[in-house]
């Protein structure tokens, strides 16, 4: 068969607007694929279908996700542009579409359309409408992170405090609070909660025992979302399910959900409502079955900072983190995001040497799971360790910024040019 018999399926960032004439719109709700199956036919399709005159490209997603799923409340998001080539399709030109994510959260009861139902489907269908297009919608939407890769990470599991929640303010009036109690000022309680939280001991808590005083009530009114928490846990949860493995007292549900962000969250695992607490293995235990995910298809925010000694700073008070502790929480957050690709600019700063070590096991452990590092440093024993190097220079600012030496460690010390090479040696 020649080549000019083939379809042929495209994808661009941009196209001129007047060239879109389709919207596709790849869906899910809770979770699970939302298909359409026309009343002709005995296939399956991703919702779409054709623009109208005047109409813009986005609200064309819009109709069509309602008129052939029924969706009523949802968020969308442009993916690409898309192109089909084929000799039976508008006499073999290129045909422009764009494709949409659409996370459907209601769905109205009847349909009005040529659509015959909606089909909500744990696992992708077999009988296509067009086998030879949709397929590949699908797979480039998961190569662009709007899907999750096969048979890889499919939940994730944070912690509430000083993960999502910033309880800073809790701790304040708290700390007040046991001041004025005691009779000392808001600085010595601070000061001595403090030294508390640096051995890794609930500060508040032994503070108020030590001085005999009752542990003042959590007041949940103070606690505030970090500035990206809503964001990230919504562009997340289009791609995993996202779970919580908390050590909190009862109600977490409902505070998270006057926080606004209950709605990205799949399960909720209360340290108060299991009758046990982390690090005892058996709340995570509890998390697996309840989400049915096998260990190896998760995330939890300690395991990996459990690789950067972080794991009990999630009891600690936010405030008494050091600027290399910070540093290596803002590490392992990056690590969670995304393993194809991992950028970090200049990860060691506020790093003990000792740390650095830790940091580069890491490293080598994300690139031994399929993960491309790049990393931009001055660190010599990072830069000893990279496979390959991009050295700039030869000096700062204005006296550099261009490529001196590239290649590995080997070929930058031996670069007549390059400085960073003499200080390898």
């Amino acid at each position: 068969m020649g080549r000019e018999n083939v379809m042929e399926v495209k994808f661009y960032d941009t196209v001129n607007d007047e060239l879109l004439k389709f919207a596709v719109i790849i869906s899910q709700s809770n979770g699970k694929w939302v298909f359409c199956k026309h009343k002709e036919r005995d296939t399956y399709e991703v919702p779409g279908g054709h623009r109208e005159d005047g109409e813009d490209i986005l609200e064309t997603a819009k109709r069509e996700l309602y008129e052939e799923t029924g969706a009523i409340t949802f968020d969308i998001t442009p993916i690409c542009i898309y192109s089909v080539t084929a000799p039976d399709n508008f006499d073999g030109m290129e045909t422009f579409g764009k494709l949409f994510f659409a996370d459907i959260h209601t769905f109205e009861k009847e349909l009005h359309s040529e659509i015959e139902k909606r089909a909500i489907m744990d696992e992708l269908p077999i009988n296509w409408t067009y086998p030879e297009i949709q397929p590949k919608l699908l797979e480039e939407a998961r190569k662009r992170g709007f899907l999750p890769k096969k048979e890889e990470i499919k939940w994730l599991f944070f912690d509430v405090g000083s993960t999502l929640v910033d309880e800073s303010k809790v701790y304040e009036d708290r700390m007040k609070r046991i001041a004025d109690l005691s009779g000392l000022t808001y600085e010595q309680i601070n000061k001595y909660a403090m030294s508390f939280y640096k051995e890794n001991k609930k500060g508040d808590l032994e503070v108020a025992r030590q001085l005999g005083v009752k542990l003042p009530k959590w007041e949940s009114q103070y606690e505030r979302l970090y500035t990206d928490t809503k964001d990230c846990l919504k562009k997340l949860s289009r791609i995993y399910k996202i779970g919580v493995i908390a050590n909190q007292s009862l109600g977490t549900s409902e505070r998270l959900e006057n926080l606004g962000v209950r709605k990205y969250l799949d399960l909720i695992i209360a340290s108060a409502e299991e009758g046990v607490s982390k690090p005892d293995r058996r709340i995570f235990e509890i998390a697996l079955e309840r989400s049915g995910c096998k260990p190896e298809n998760a995330v939890n925010v300690s395991s990996v900072l459990k690789s950067l000694d972080l794991e009990g700073f999630a009891e600690r008070h936010p405030m008494s983190l050091s600027g290399g502790q910070k540093q290596r929480v803002a590490i392992a957050s990056a690590i969670l995001a995304d393993k194809s690709l991992l950028v970090f600019d200049e990860p060691t700063i506020g790093l003990h040497p000792q740390d650095v070590a830790t940091l580069l096991d890491v490293f080598q452990t994300l690139i031994e799971s399929g993960a491309t590092v790049i990393v931009i440093e001055h660190d010599l024993d990072v830069i000893r360790n990279a496979d390959y190097i991009i050295d700039m220079g030869p000096y700062g600012g204005i006296a550099g910024g261009r490529i001196v030496a590239t290649g590995t460690v080997d070929d930058i010390k031996n670069s007549k040019e390059s400085i960073t090479g003499k200080f390898l040696n």
